[in-house]
């Protein structure tokens, strides 16, 4: 058991050595994944959609405006009645590479939160760290979680990014 665990992950360095992607300024990315929050639904985590772009402002330095958006949720409450619990998110984040694929972010967030009809905003931060591996020459699939500040939440995501 020792040895295959030791092949595999000899193996998946060996892959993730040669499958980076290089990045340089003026560089894009959009993107688009799947997110989980930590306090997205009224009973914990919540599953949502992520739509992101990245621009490299120098090699190693990006922005990566991204907008999250939880799945509402249809709340039958024996006291409140039926109603809609809804969350997103509208981010700015810096991200800086300490290699070629992996990264930490920090970032300001406007979350919006939407319960019995009514919505409230809250400005807050984000910080956290990603990695990107190259799946091809223009595609690379995304893993990033980070901490959300307004929504008092932990946001995990896997996307996938296409570079142009």
């Amino acid at each position: 058991m020792k040895k295959l665990l030791t092949i595999a992950f000899c193996g998946v360095a060996l892959i993730s050595s040669y499958s980076v992607m290089s990045q340089s300024q003026g560089d894009f990315r959009v993107q688009v994944g799947g997110i989980l929050g930590t306090e997205a639904a009224i009973d914990g985590v919540g599953f949502g959609l992520n739509f992101g772009a990245e621009y490299f402002v120098s090699d190693a330095i990006s922005v990566a405006p991204s907008y999250d958006m939880f799945f509402k949720e249809d709340v039958n409450d024996s006291f409140f009645g039926n109603y809609e619990y809804k969350l997103s998110s509208i981010n700015i984040d810096g991200r800086y590479y300490f290699s070629e694929g992996f990264y930490g972010l920090a970032g300001l967030s406007l979350a919006s939160v939407s319960i019995f009809g009514l919505s409230a905003n809250e400005t807050g931060l984000n910080i956290g760290a990603g990695y990107n591996l190259a799946m091809g020459d223009a595609m690379i699939l995304n893993l990033q979680g980070k901490y959300n500040t307004p929504l008092e939440q932990v946001v995990a995501q896997v996307g996938v990014a296409f570079s142009f």
